[in-house]
């Protein structure tokens, strides 16, 4: 799919800034960046946030989906704050709005951000089965939906992007389909995949210079390409662990040359596929340990990548560990952090309705 605070960062150190990964920390890792995805190879091996890239994303808790838009400004799902954060290409806070509710502006669970070319803000509010859209300052313009699979309505959407035409396409989770409506609301067509066999609980989608549509069949760990108009063109990967296969996939976008970048979310990697679906690249973390549940994945216009290493916001140390045993973020946080017991599991499954 193409969000101050204070800060707590990781000092580590670079040997170039090409290759440079900035690591957003709040109690834990959030969101990273690379600056070039051409140059990424060597992601997994590096440990270089340094103080004087302080600035970036900072206090997000639970980040879910991001989205980025033609200027390189990046958008965050909080999922955890039931916040959306919008941050400048260097990292500064431009935005930070939500709170929880259900009133016009207000989120639930918050899972997919999407921005069109005018700068309006759109945001799958998941717990509350509806879509909201925001003025480019972020306050509240409209929304719609409610729970259920009448067509204009959702069921735990997670997912949201939208293309150059204005065409707005919801992975609607609960409901195993996706929507596709107008930039205001109006709500036209479904797409059931019947041709694949169905989708289950698609967590994630994206469009490419084309208009073709990508979705992230959780369910079946697969990806579904189809036309704007539903039509059925290919069926990427399967369930595994290996090279080129998938375990619950959730975020996901396409870069300007067709490739596709994959949140491989229950093998804790990133993927990234060619034009026809073949596997080119995989990265499962940074030097200091390994990815824990990504669920955000975007490229911008420059080639940089965004993750969101989502699993590794919840301050857990075991899922943190060397071979040594020893919890790595140890050696850089004095303080322990638990997330809220009362929110759902951010593993890929399929939505019950709350």
């Amino acid at each position: 799919m193409t969000g101050g605070m204070s800060a707590t960062v990781v000092r580590g150190i670079s040997n170039s800034r090409e290759h440079l990964l900035k690591f957003a920390f709040t109690r834990s890792r959030v969101v990273l960046k690379a600056f070039g995805v051409a140059a990424v190879t060597s992601l997994c091996m590096m440990l270089v946030a340094t103080s004087a890239h302080a600035a970036w994303p900072k206090a997000v808790t639970g980040p879910s989906q991001l989205a980025t838009d033609a200027d390189g400004k990046v958008f965050v799902a909080a999922t955890g704050q039931d916040k959306i954060f919008e941050y400048s290409p260097a990292g500064t806070q431009l935005l930070g709005v939500g709170s929880n509710g259900t009133s016009g502006g207000q989120f639930k669970v918050p899972k997919g951000v999407s921005v069109e070319t005018g700068g309006a803000i759109f945001v799958a509010d998941t717990g509350n089965h509806r879509i909201q859209r925001l003025f480019p300052n972020g306050s509240f313009q409209t929304e719609w939906g409610s729970n259920g699979s009448a067509l204009g309505n959702f069921k735990n959407p997670a997912a949201l992007t939208i293309d150059n035409g204005g065409n707005l396409f919801v992975a609607d989770t609960g409901n195993d389909r996706v929507v596709k409506c107008n930039a205001w609301g109006w709500c036209g067509s479904q797409f059931t995949y019947a041709g694949a066999g169905g989708i289950e609980s698609p967590q994630g989608i994206a469009v490419d210079s084309a208009g073709n549509v990508y979705v992230s069949d959780t369910g079946n760990s697969r990806i579904i390409k189809s036309s704007p108009t539903g039509s059925l063109l290919a069926i990427w990967s399967g369930p595994g662990a290996a090279d080129g296969l998938l375990s619950g996939p959730t975020g996901l976008d396409v870069d300007a040359a067709g490739a596709t970048y994959v949140a491989d979310t229950g093998n804790n990697r990133i993927q990234k596929l060619n034009t026809t679906g073949n596997f080119v690249q995989k990265w499962t973390g940074p030097g200091v340990g390994t990815f824990a549940g990504p669920t955000g994945v975007a490229v911008d216009t420059s080639g940089s990548l965004f993750i969101s290493d989502t699993g590794h916001n919840k301050g857990r140390a075991d899922r943190w560990r060397s071979h040594s045993r020893r919890p790595h973020w140890r050696r850089w946080h004095r303080w322990t952090h638990r997330p809220d017991r009362t929110r759902r599991s951010d593993r890929p499954r399929r939505w019950r309705q709350q």
